[in-house]
């Protein structure tokens, strides 16, 4: 990952809650356990909707899809066999488009899903929250003003 990537996992909005509470932040001890269980069907059609959103590169693994370019905005869908394990979303804030935000954002509606961003925080799959976010990003932050942004970065 890129200082410039600003990360989002979706996971099911139903499983994003702590002692039957939503949640606003979900650490990795938590996050990393919660399963997509996905049908084949759904697996068919979250391929479908990823593949109208960016186009398709060769991974270098099999157990990894990728849709856009590593090096900017991407999908990446880990799975095991028939399961999946991850989904990740990259968004290169240094050229992402309002449209790919949306249609992210769409993805997660249509699977019912909520979106983890850097650190954490439990996102609504709305353009606006995500568009705050990344603005409270450092990177963000890099790309407004250079000089500011890498004292904020991390490891800057």
């Amino acid at each position: 990952m890129a200082v410039w990537h600003f990360d989002l996992e979706p996971i099911p909005a139903a499983l994003a809650i702590i002692e039957g509470v939503p949640a606003i932040h979900l650490p990795p001890e938590i996050r990393n356990h919660i399963p997509y269980a996905l049908t084949a069907a759904d697996r068919k059609a979250l391929f479908t909707a990823i593949s109208a959103m960016l186009p398709e590169e060769q991974a270098w693994s099999d157990g990894l899809r990728i849709w856009g370019d590593t090096k900017r905005s991407n999908i990446q869908v880990y799975a095991d066999g028939t399961t999946i394990d991850t989904v990740k979303i990259r968004l290169d804030v240094r050229t992402v488009r309002s449209e790919l935000i949306e249609a992210t954002c769409a993805l997660a509606r249509r699977f019912g899903w909520v979106l983890i961003g850097d650190g954490g925080a439990v996102l609504q799959p709305v353009r606006e929250v995500i568009l705050r976010a990344i603005e409270h990003f450092p990177a963000g932050a890099l790309v407004e003003a250079p000089q500011t942004g890498l004292t904020q970065a991390p490891g800057g």
